[in-house]
């Protein structure tokens, strides 16, 4: 089986199963060290191991996922949520970004975008660097119940790289996708709006407000959008 980041089985719960198959003793206590050792190991797949996904065509039109490191929830606080849509309309009217999709969760966001001048790379290096300058500043200057924890981890997540500053917010991959077919693009615009569904946030796309849903649905939305031209469908 091929170890990856996004794995998805418990490997303590293997384990805990074998125990009852003849032959076969592994104390809860093994099973336990075991799936540690795994969470570690996908700590640091997440912080080191390059996912093979990168910008080739600097104006072509990309998905991208970018990640919080180890998965941490800053989302579920507004103000985080309103640093990124501020960061997304700056980019917009002062870097060229077309923005066609996109979508806030509690620990990664989702983009559907492109560079009118041709600095697709750039653009989201800048987004998420000065984004991570926003964070900071409010977890370290406002009352942010998690501050010294999160502040702990993103330390932590710093030392694996030695480009990092003190602290590491995103993850170093964009895991960009490039777009190359119409069909292609209308199942990521699809795959971005119905996360809040699958997630069990809302019950339709357009429900949610951190989202191009809306722009779609023709609703009002925090930041506008270049919409394609694809039937709009609701669930």
């Amino acid at each position: 089986m091929a170890l990856s980041r996004g794995t998805p089985f418990s490997v303590a719960t293997r384990y805990a199963g074998l125990t009852k198959a003849p032959g076969l003793f592994i104390s809860p206590t093994v099973a336990q060290n075991v799936q540690k050792s795994w969470n570690n190991y996908h700590l640091f797949l997440s912080l080191s191991m390059p996912t093979g996904y990168k910008i080739e065509d600097q104006e072509g039109l990309y998905f991208f996922t970018l990640q919080i490191v180890g998965w941490i929830d800053l989302f579920t606080r507004q103000i985080y949520r309103d640093i990124v849509i501020d960061n997304l309309k700056f980019c917009q009217n002062k870097k060229g970004l077309n923005l066609f999709g996109y979508v806030i969760m509690s620990n990664h966001i989702h983009l559907l975008a492109q560079s009118e001048y041709g600095k697709l790379s750039s653009v989201i290096r800048d987004f998420k660097s000065f984004t991570s300058k926003c964070f900071l500043e409010h977890i370290q200057t406002e009352r942010e119940s998690r501050c010294e924890w999160m502040l702990k981890y993103f330390e932590f997540a710093a030392k694996k790289h030695k480009r990092n500053s003190n602290y590491q917010i995103w993850t170093h991959e964009n895991h960009a996708e490039h777009i190359y077919t119409e069909k292609f693009m209308a199942q990521k615009l699809e795959y971005i709006h119905s996360n809040p569904v699958r997630s069990g946030i809302v019950e339709k796309p357009e429900d949610y407000k951190y989202s191009s849903a809306r722009n779609y649905a023709n609703l009002d939305a925090l930041i506008d959008v270049e919409l394609l031209m694809l039937k709009w469908k609701t669930y």
